[in-house]
């Protein structure tokens, strides 16, 4: 699987070197008058030298029209991806107290370029402090044009009474319908105490890096 990453016409060849195991026959000598199983022909067959030799298969040359991407109403956080995909979010815990970090995942999901699939996921603001999302990719076959590209982030809560992680956003471009498509996560309901330990979840999540 490859993504062009420039418009413009081209050729598109491929090439697979291999080798090749070349049976070599022996000289051939006189033929033997008596013939039968010890004809030299036969052993000429069965003990010929065997050379190997390098070879290139190509295809035929194909002609590749790449387009660019309209410039008119490209959202202000698209990065490139270019496909079909579904999000969808999650956290954990959801009930915590202030400067207790919770574990925050956006899923996209899909058939696309994944290697253009980036997130911010949630931005820094009054409510939260948050830090940069890890990516890991889970493939749904060799190829790796589709499958769902996992986002998590830690966050941490500044104020009490917050309610919610507010939706989040990802856009690309369908190449099918020709037009961006922005997609917006559910908000995730929160309760957030005033104070770490006091009716917040036990459930472990990971240590915000320093």
């Amino acid at each position: 699987a490859f993504a062009p990453v420039k418009a413009g016409d081209y050729t598109l060849n491929l090439e697979l070197p291999v080798m090749v195991r070349v049976q070599e026959r022996r000289a051939v000598r006189p033929r033997n008058p008596f013939g039968g199983f010890f004809d030299d022909s036969v052993f000429d067959d069965f003990f010929g030298r065997v050379s190997e030799k390098p070879l290139t298969l190509k295809t035929d040359l194909a002609a590749m029209k790449v387009l660019p991407l309209p410039a008119t109403g490209r959202p202000a956080d698209f990065s490139g991806a270019v496909g079909r995909f579904e999000i969808r979010s999650e956290a954990s815990p959801t009930s915590l107290g202030v400067g207790e970090p919770l574990a925050l995942q956006l899923a996209v999901s899909g058939v696309g370029n994944f290697d253009c699939v980036r997130s911010a996921a949630l931005p820094d603001a009054a409510s939260f402090k948050t830090y940069k999302p890890s990516a890991r990719f889970e493939p749904e076959h060799s190829a790796g044009l589709r499958g769902t590209k996992t986002f998590e982030q830690a966050v941490v809560p500044q104020q009490a009474g917050v309610t919610e992680i507010p939706a989040i956003t990802f856009s690309y471009f369908d190449p099918e319908e020709r037009k961006y498509v922005t997609q917006q996560s559910q908000p995730i309901a929160l309760t957030i105490a005033a104070g770490g330990g006091q009716g917040a979840s036990t459930t472990p999540v990971p240590t915000p890096p320093p």
